[in-house]
């Protein structure tokens, strides 16, 4: 993967704030630093070109926002998620080595309408870059027969 610029948060005030990409053919890729299952999940932001690869494109259902969401570490700043992003990303953290990921309520800066607006147009193109496309069902019930993930590789 050809990375083209590093993210770097800016502190305001022990804040995380995304760097200025270009929305029209530049994307982020979110760097999932390995752990296990006690470890708090750490993540860093790179720009990355639309064409780069390999990354894989994580799709999941963002469910509603909650009091006391968990919390990840990104780019070194406290971050909350929702539960279901916390969940993908601990069940698919490996223990050894990074995994390179787009994921759009992490990758996409929601609150530059400009940029989401660009970013969400290309979102048929990150998918159809990525090496493949992890989808997240949820955490299992006891009860569940169902698998809790979908993989499709990409060619």
């Amino acid at each position: 993967m050809v990375i083209t610029t590093v993210s770097k948060a800016v502190n305001a005030g022990n804040a995380f704030k995304y760097s200025a990409i270009n929305p029209r053919h530049e994307i982020r890729i979110l760097i999932l630093e390995p752990g296990t299952e006690r470890d708090k999940i750490k993540c860093n932001l790179v720009h990355a070109s639309l064409t780069d690869r390999p990354y894989e494109a994580l799709s999941y259902e963002w469910g509603f926002q909650q009091e006391g969401e968990p919390e990840i570490i990104l780019d070194g700043f406290s971050r909350r998620v929702r539960n279901n992003l916390f969940n993908a990303l601990r069940q698919i953290r490996p223990e050894d080595g990074a995994r390179h990921l787009w994921t759009d309520a992490l990758c996409i800066n929601e609150a530059d309408g400009e940029e989401k607006g660009h970013q969400v147009q290309l979102m048929g193109e990150i998918y159809r870059n990525a090496s493949a496309v992890l989808v997240w069902h949820g955490l299992q019930d006891d009860d569940s027969t169902t698998l809790q993930w979908n993989h499709f590789a990409v060619s």
